[in-house]
């Protein structure tokens, strides 16, 4: 597994709202990181970093992530968290928990003084901070309480933000993303937000979240007396502030009467994965569910609409007197975007046009002559 090169990961200058507490001190840190993915690997490598050249300030740090999972046909293939390979290299002891805590509950001899949770997607429980003499600490990519949830960056893009920022905040034992705010860095820009990818924005805040734990960690904020410092200050006028849930295959579904041209093209860029259900063509049709094949979209490109025949928004269509058809689909804002790539159930993904014709989506009898072109359109409408 390879990680992005953060050629910024001790820069100085831009975190907001951290004061210096040279009163206050700390025995030496003993950590216990919980991450997971490529957002966490900027925070762990500086603060193994440290580690090494300050271990009076990080004595020791173990790793916790999730299990591997299996995927695949038969269970065969297991995919690990991306952190586990970072770890490893680094020479950090890795631990892995299951989706519950019950196989990694605080012995009394529990070792760990402080936990650090970076995009970490599974709650703390109350009985391990109480056990953990700092408790914890988060790095959260937003301006909480902004975007609060599992899937900041994404949000953040799909809300089409302009700015965005990182807090640092203590572990809630009741709900996510609900502690006290140590410090947050503010109005980061999102570069070219029409276009930003969440690989891209992902790579450019994470060393900017370990810039901001790093100086928490060698101010001692997480030590008591805790300031509030978020932009809200724990008041209650929260208007214009929106959540980041996780997001469900319901998520990625397209509808067609309302998803405009941008939206499809936005939250494909973004998420990926969109997907809808069709129906072959058969001369007896029974309408039974089984009918249905999923067809998961693999790219999406846009096209002048001039001279095409103008069909209901979410059926494919395919011009017959190109040498490379293209397989076109006119969307509710009367744009029309070309079909890529698609991975149909019970088959690779292929092509687009091959893919629809191997899976006998098209109708055989639609071929229509229009404005001097012919093609034939899906037997239904994508749902």
């Amino acid at each position: 597994m390879r990680f992005p090169n953060f050629p910024r990961l001790f820069s100085s200058g831009y975190a907001q709202n951290i004061r210096r507490s040279h009163s206050k001190t700390c025995d030496p840190l003993r950590v216990l990181f919980c991450g997971s993915d490529e957002f966490s690997a900027a925070p762990l490598q500086a603060l193994n970093a440290e580690r090494l050249k300050n271990p009076d300030l990080v004595q020791s740090i173990d790793v916790l992530c999730l299990k591997p999972k299996r995927f695949g046909r038969g269970g065969k293939s297991i995919r690990e968290v991306p952190i586990i390979a970072l770890a490893k290299d680094l020479g950090l002891q890795v631990h892995l928990l299951d989706d519950r805590w019950d196989s990694f509950q605080p012995l009394p001899s529990w070792p760990y003084n402080l936990l650090i949770a970076v995009s970490f997607g599974r709650f703390v429980p109350s009985r391990v901070l109480d056990a953990t003499k700092y408790r914890g600490l988060n790095v959260h990519p937003s301006l909480l309480p902004d975007l609060r949830g599992a899937a900041p960056i994404h949000w953040a893009l799909l809300l089409e933000r302009k700015t965005t920022g990182i807090t640092l905040q203590t572990l809630d034992s009741k709900r996510f993303d609900d502690g006290i705010t140590l410090a947050q860095i503010k109005d980061i820009e999102i570069p070219d937000p029409m276009h930003c990818s969440f690989e891209h924005l992902r790579d450019l805040l994470a060393p900017k979240g370990a810039d901001i734990l790093m100086k928490g960690i060698r101010e001692r904020l997480f030590v008591p007396p805790l300031e509030q410092v978020g932009w809200h200050k724990g008041g209650r006028d929260l208007l214009g502030i929106q959540p980041a849930p996780r997001f469900q295959a319901s998520d990625r579904k397209l509808d067609w009467r309302v998803w405009d041209a941008n939206r499809i093209l936005r939250t494909d860029r973004v998420l990926g994965g969109l997907w809808n259900m069709a129906i072959p063509f058969t001369k007896h049709r029974t309408g039974t569910v089984s009918d249905h094949l999923r067809v998961t979209f693999s790219g999406f490109g846009v096209v002048d609409e001039d001279n095409l025949p103008h069909i209901s928004p979410g059926t494919p269509f395919q011009l017959c007197n190109e040498r490379n058809s293209q397989l076109l689909v006119w969307t509710c804002d009367g744009r029309v975007l070309e079909l890529k790539e698609l991975k149909i159930e019970g088959d690779q993904k292929r092509e687009a046009s091959l893919a629809a014709k191997r899976a006998r989506l098209l109708h055989p009898e639609s071929s229509i002559i229009k404005n001097g072109t012919t093609y034939q359109a899906f037997a239904r409408p994508l749902t």
